[in-house]
């Protein structure tokens, strides 16, 4: 089994949380990565801009083409995989990587800065141990919910010092 991610807006999570159908989309000049991703692995969810892990699922069903609507999303998010035996949390409860990251080992020797990467594009292979990680923190979240405030985050600014003043 593998782990990939599988990025949602706040909108778009709430779009796949309503939906009876359960399936991940993703652009379509990824579909050659998703043609990767097999049924038995599993897609952690993240919502983007408020930086949180909000579930994860099953992949049951390989990558397809499909311009059906899916919101305002659809035309730019084609390539549809299905889902099952998912875990979803709302937003307000999911789990923000910055409190993960000491712990993930892409962040080993205290080097936070290259988790970005790992974030950006959708769907992305994570590592089996940072994958079952944030699988464990998602079920532990399910059984002892804890609310957050929704807060897009926001990188911290880092003021330089001008040399030529």
């Amino acid at each position: 089994m593998n782990y990939w991610i599988a990025l949602f807006t706040i909108d778009t999570w709430a779009a796949f949380r309503s939906s009876a159908v359960k399936s991940a989309r993703f652009p379509e000049h990824r579909l050659r990565l998703a043609q990767k991703i097999e049924s038995g692995d599993l897609l952690l969810f993240y919502v983007t801009g408020f930086s949180r892990f909000v579930g994860f699922g099953y992949v049951d069903s390989p990558a397809v083409v499909s311009h059906s609507q899916f919101g305002a999303s659809g035309p730019k998010f084609p390539v549809l995989i299905g889902v099952r035996d998912t875990v979803e949390l709302g937003p307000e409860f999911g789990l923000p990587i910055h409190d993960l990251l000491p712990d993930l080992s892409l962040t080993k020797d205290n080097n936070y800065n290259g988790w970005r990467f790992l974030v950006r594009g959708s769907p992305t292979r994570w590592s089996n141990a940072d994958g079952s990680f944030v699988v464990k923190k998602i079920r532990e979240e399910q059984s002892s919910p804890r609310m957050r405030p929704l807060e897009k985050y926001r990188r911290p600014v880092v003021k330089r010092r001008n040399p030529f003043s």
